[in-house]
């Protein structure tokens, strides 16, 4: 990948980010597909074989009101799939930020110190943006009232916890390099570039949710959900259709911040 236009402008817009994750993604995409296919295909394998010994233990259909029923193999999953996110990002990172960088699956998947931080500073960061989240959304929807201060009151909650989020943002991608800056230092330093971080982790999340969100809606418009839920064959698809857009929805956003991370880095 060529990033001599990088080097010569940290001053990286929003949209740069965002342009630059999707030409990163597509050059890299033979290492991205190698990196992918274990964690992609582990969880939906396990998920399968749950739910055909135990139908509705992941997932369950309820006829009468045709909605999806969360089974407690499903909590299992999602745990799995958690710490294969964690290894998958820091591997992403590393390979854009550090140009000598190019994990092999296996080095990808090994639990290093750089990942254990990562995932504290990534939960730390949640529980926080969480909790003024919350107090923020409870706060205006109770003096606003009614419908109107819900809903005003859950985008007031979004819009703090991406604040939140874009200020300590360096200090989490900086882990998976292991970038010493103090945290202090960090939200110092952050300041001028919080909303370019706030949208590029929104733009983010559009990706991040909207991949496997779309790819599950156009399976839903082929097969009925329960007629998924009945084959094991259609499940371990859908479930694999959907593992591998988590992926690629989640390369695109860690992109957009590692290049985010950079203009930071060198402001």
């Amino acid at each position: 990948m060529n990033q001599s236009d990088d080097h010569q402008n940290p001053q990286l817009a929003m949209t740069a980010c965002v342009a630059l994750s999707w030409q990163h993604f597509w050059s890299e995409f033979r290492d991205f597909r190698s990196l992918v296919f274990l964690p992609a295909v582990v969880p939906a394998l396990i998920a399968a074989v749950l739910q055909a010994v135990n139908p509705g233990f992941v997932l369950g259909y309820n006829p009468e009101h045709q909605t999806l029923v969360i089974g407690p193999g499903l909590l299992l999953v999602f745990l799995i799939k958690v710490a294969l996110f964690v290894m998958f990002s820091v591997a992403w990172h590393r390979k854009l930020l550090l140009p000598d960088e190019s994990p092999t699956v296996w080095e990808a998947l090994k639990w290093r110190p750089e990942k254990s931080a990562y995932l504290f500073k990534s939960l730390a960061i949640l529980m926080l943006a969480f909790a003024f989240s919350v107090i923020l959304s409870g706060v205006l929807a109770t003096i606003i009232g009614g419908g109107a201060g819900q809903l005003f009151g859950m985008a007031a909650g979004y819009g703090v916890a991406l604040y939140i989020y874009a200020r300590l943002a360096p200090w989490q991608i900086g882990s998976t390099i292991g970038d010493t800056t103090p945290l202090a230092e960090v939200i110092r330093t952050g300041k001028d570039k919080a909303w370019s971080f706030a949208g590029l982790a929104f733009i983010s999340h559009i990706f991040l949710l909207g991949l496997p969100v779309a790819a599950n809606y156009l399976l839903g418009m082929i097969f009925a959900d329960a007629m998924i839920l009945e084959s094991p064959v259609l499940f371990l698809l859908s479930s694999l259709i959907g593992n591998f857009m988590e992926f690629a929805g989640l390369a695109l956003a860690v992109g957009m911040l590692s290049f985010g991370y950079r203009s930071w880095s060198r402001a």
